[in-house]
């Protein structure tokens, strides 16, 4: 009795497999993990139906269902209100959905569940994380600071990122090197309109020999967002800026040039309403 209880058993779990097999299956679910606030999302479920016939499709941001796709209706695509979200139906499908215009609440987990009709009534399911992200719209600004240093002053100045989501990462350079932990000071990062968030960084440190380079001293702070950010450092040339930058006085805005869309940007020391890209020091 024991042989035959088993002998049924195998076939039931061979049977099992076999209509596994032959079951819909998930090949893959795509969603963009970081895209900027404005962009268009566009999300992909794609699977096999076997010999399974299609049920439905649907999708979710965190466990709410916005989306729904059941091929024996008509229209067979039916949206529902999700704050954060707006469905493009037209260009929308089983295996597709669009999402234009996406905003910090679009943030989230997204899930697509794949439904197959009797007799298998087989669900598969997967899904992702968006992060929807608002990079700086301007560079870095610097304040504090004198128009001169002498070897054996002490330099105290702040970094300011430009109102972004997530808050930017700020750098210190220190004629072109990184400046290290020891000599920064970090804030707390301040909150503005629509949840934006500015990073502030401090420098502080004594002017040593070491940091003379060519009768200047050169600061300069990039910021960067997330991994949409790609690095830039602005450069001049301290010849041709020369009197510029002893006339502290002078209201023209001196600045890198850049290309935008460059994702982060980078700015010198700011003084009054000039900007300017060093300190002049004197003669050793």
């Amino acid at each position: 009795m024991g042989s035959s209880f088993f002998s049924w058993l195998g076939i039931v779990v061979q049977f099992a497999l076999i209509k596994c097999s032959l079951s819909i299956r998930l090949l893959q679910v795509t969603v963009p993990s970081v895209i900027q606030a404005g962009e268009t999302a566009t999300l992909q479920c794609i699977f096999d139906l076997e010999q399974d016939r299609l049920y439905s499709v649907k999708w979710y941001k965190d466990n709410v269902e916005f989306f729904r796709f059941i091929p024996k209706l008509d229209p067979p695509i039916a949206t529902y209100v999700v704050d954060g979200l707006r469905v493009d139906e037209r260009s929308s499908s089983d295996q597709n959905v669009v999402l234009p215009n996406v905003g910090l609440p679009s943030s989230g987990h997204y899930k697509c569940e794949v439904s197959a009709e009797a007799p298998s009534f087989v669900s598969v399911s997967g899904g992702g994380v968006i992060e929807v992200v608002v990079l700086p719209q301007g560079k870095p600004s610097i304040t504090g600071g004198q128009s001169k240093y002498q070897v054996g002053d002490y330099v105290d100045i702040n970094c300011t990122s430009a109102p972004s989501k997530p808050p930017a990462i700020l750098n210190w350079y220190i004629n072109g090197k990184q400046a290290p932990k020891k000599v920064l000071k970090q804030y707390k990062t301040v909150v503005g309109t629509n949840n934006l968030e500015s990073t502030v960084l401090g420098l502080s440190f004594r002017v040593e020999e070491h940091h003379v380079l060519k009768s200047s001293l050169l600061l300069k702070c990039a910021s960067s967002v997330g991994s949409l950010t790609k690095d830039f450092t602005g450069s001049f040339d301290l010849e041709d800026l020369g009197e510029k930058i002893s006339d502290i006085n002078n209201h023209e805005k001196i600045e890198a040039q850049v290309g935008w869309p460059s994702l982060s940007e980078s700015e010198v020391l700011h003084i009054g309403n000039s900007i300017c890209p060093s300190f002049s020091l004197p003669s050793l």
